[in-house]
């Protein structure tokens, strides 16, 4: 039977977002994201496909990228949040991999590993590379995104499902569609 998932951007939905995160003492929830998870994990595998070009740039070490990811995990394991899979892509933009989003690769690598029927899914993220990749996945799209800020340029705007402030606001949403 196919699944749901939410798939989720790591650093500024989840975490709050440090620019190339290297310490794992800097690593904090948003506030409201534990909750939010604990809520939409009962009907949705939670899978985060996050673009990590720290690592490719060369402005974190690969031992750095580690220890941040290990305390991001602990965490979670702390809360009681089950993160299906985790999907990172250590790329600098220029190597133009095919995996780095707006590419919907790892979307679509961890649909085909869990057997998650995208149409029911969402990609929730805090740049239009996410939804991007999500709505080229054949998924539903959720910005986080500022009250009053502007969504993208015109060709970018097609991509955009629904927006909200945070990740709580995005699954409060989920929740009140189904109705």
């Amino acid at each position: 039977m196919p699944n749901k998932a939410l798939f989720l951007d790591r650093d500024g939905t989840i975490i709050i977002d440090t620019d190339y995160p290297n310490d794992p003492k800097m690593v904090a929830f948003v506030p409201g994201t534990i909750e939010a998870l604990r809520e939409i994990q009962r009907e949705y595998k939670l899978i985060v496909v996050s673009n990590q070009s720290g690592v490719g740039r060369g402005l974190i070490t690969q031992e750095q990228f580690e220890a941040v990811h290990k305390q991001f995990v602990k965490m979670l394991e702390s809360v009681n949040i089950e993160m299906t899979g985790i999907y990172y892509c250590l790329h600098a933009p220029e190597e133009k991999c095919d995996c780095r989003k707006p590419s919907p690769k790892m979307i679509l690598d961890a649909a085909e590993k869990h057997h998650i029927e995208l149409s029911s899914s969402y990609m929730i993220g805090d740049k239009m590379s996410d939804v991007i990749a999500g709505k080229r996945a054949g998924c539903n799209t959720i910005l986080i995104t500022p009250e009053n800020h502007t969504i993208g340029t015109d060709s970018e705007k097609k991509y955009v499902g629904l927006t909200a402030s945070d990740l709580h606001q995005a699954v409060n949403q989920i929740i009140n569609l189904k109705g």
